[in-house]
């Protein structure tokens, strides 16, 4: 008899609502005059990251298994939790080096901007709708245009937050287009079995016009997750935006925004069908 997975509820959501409230905390802090005030917003993101990480460790995917319907896009397995725990002990990491990098004044929007980034790179593994998987990417993006600023009060700083504004923009464009025309190859938004039917069938059938559509939308999402990533020829950018960045924030980058691009590039791979002896990508 087939056993039906019990409903998920927003308590799956948990790690990722800790991050946001330890965000907000954390701007809030930032806004106040006290020097106590302001040395606790490093702490505050730091005990956030720790209780996540806690609640990820002792709440695993056995025991919530399914899907958590928010536009029916987050789905909560091994690879969500792997994504997670990662993006959690480097957070952790990251925050530690980062720790008195921003001025006192700037702290409140630095720490922030860094907590918002990790919690978009969580939801990055566990969306599994095409619309969620891109504004979770663009949460961990947009970010990082903030903290590049804010890293170094220098014309170098603004001159490599503006090119990796503006580049990222158009990556994201890139981005979104290729996932409208997956959307419409899949018939849904949903990122699940039947789509992978469908695209890895247009793509079975040269010739036709979903098999151009369905190239052309895999070529244009990878395409733009490779600027994600900084995958050659789209590294072009990374030196002046490195260069322009405090350490951390470079650190941070070489890190957060690549782990959310492969993440991604893995789940639209598995659109298309390909097999590996495993039997698949759905393994993870």
């Amino acid at each position: 008899m087939e056993s039906i997975a019990p409903p998920v509820s927003i308590v799956s959501l948990l790690p990722e609502l800790i991050i946001v409230a330890a965000g907000c905390a954390a701007l809030l802090l930032g806004q106040a005059k006290a020097r106590g005030a302001l040395a606790a917003i490093p702490w505050v993101g730091l005990l956030g990251m720790v209780a996540a990480g806690l609640v990820v460790k002792f709440n695993p995917p056995e025991a919530n298994f399914g899907q958590v319907e928010i536009f029916g896009g987050l789905s909560f397995d091994y690879l969500a939790d792997f994504v997670r725990l990662s993006t959690l002990i480097m957070g952790i990491v990251l925050l530690l080096s980062a720790w008195s990098e921003p001025s006192e004044s700037d702290s409140g929007e630095f720490f922030s901007m860094f907590l918002f980034a990790v919690a978009g790179l969580m939801l990055v593994g566990s969306s599994s709708n095409f619309f969620l998987l891109f504004l979770a990417i663009e949460l961990v993006s947009v970010p990082t245009y903030v903290m590049i600023a804010l890293s170094r009060r220098s014309p170098k700083a603004i001159e490599a937050c503006t090119k990796y504004f503006y580049l990222g923009a158009l990556a994201a464009a890139v981005t979104a287009y290729g996932f409208s025309l997956l959307f419409g190859v899949a018939g849904s938004a949903r990122i699940d079995a039947d789509a992978i039917f469908r695209i890895s069938e247009a793509l079975a059938t040269p010739g036709t016009a979903a098999y151009a559509i369905a190239t052309v939308g895999i070529v244009l999402s990878i395409g733009g997750l490779l600027f994600k990533i900084a995958a050659v020829p789209l590294h072009f950018y990374v030196a002046d935006v490195y260069e322009g960045a405090a350490s951390p924030v470079s650190g941070f980058l070489g890190f957060v925004p690549k782990f959310a691009g492969m993440i991604a590039i893995i789940k639209l791979v598995a659109l298309t069908g390909w097999q590996t002896t495993s039997g698949g990508l759905f393994w993870m």
